[in-house]
């Protein structure tokens, strides 16, 4: 059985069990009215965003359930207290996986941390990229532009975040 959860508009979280092809089926589905409601064609799987194909929050929450360094994540991110690995995780997951095309907003990083049962509220999201984590992050120039405020990670952001996986922190 495979597993997905997916934020929908409303900022519902929906969790979907089935077998992976009605979980893809289900996860595309909903990819596609949301695209739809933002008033953008069919980009199967991907929402559209500027020039830049996004996928849902749900597809980065998954990847982290699911890539090679699910359990190193598990062990030395979400199992320890530390607020700035847990607000660089989803970004450091988006450079590796995703390659590094949008940046999340603080209220899409604390919904991502939510998701994966390691919470940091809103606030404390903005109050950590904007602190402690702030050398370890970029404004996102393209989603800037759309109004809400996305951060990437920078070079110095993913070197960190590969110590932290790594071990040597």
């Amino acid at each position: 059985m495979a597993k997905a959860s997916m934020v929908l508009t409303s900022g519902a979280i929906v969790t979907v069990e089935g077998t992976p092809e009605e979980v893809a089926r289900i996860l595309e589905l909903n990819n596609r009215s949301q695209a739809v409601r933002d008033g953008e064609q069919d980009q199967g799987t991907a929402i559209r965003e500027g020039a830049t194909a996004r996928p849902a929050l749900a597809e980065i929450v998954n990847k982290a359930k699911s890539c090679d360094e699910a359990e190193i994540i598990e062990a030395r991110v979400l199992d320890k207290s530390s607020q700035v690995d847990r607000v660089l995780l989803p970004l450091y997951l988006i450079h590796e996986y995703f390659q590094n095309q949008f940046g999340l907003t603080t209220g899409e990083i604390s919904a991502f941390t939510t998701e994966l049962g390691s919470q940091v509220s809103g606030p404390n999201v903005s109050h950590t990229i904007r602190g402690p984590a702030s050398k370890y992050v970029l404004v996102d120039v393209a989603g800037a532009r759309e109004g809400a405020t996305r951060y990437k990670l920078n070079r110095r952001g993913v070197a960190y975040m590969k110590t932290v996986l790594g071990g040597s922190r």
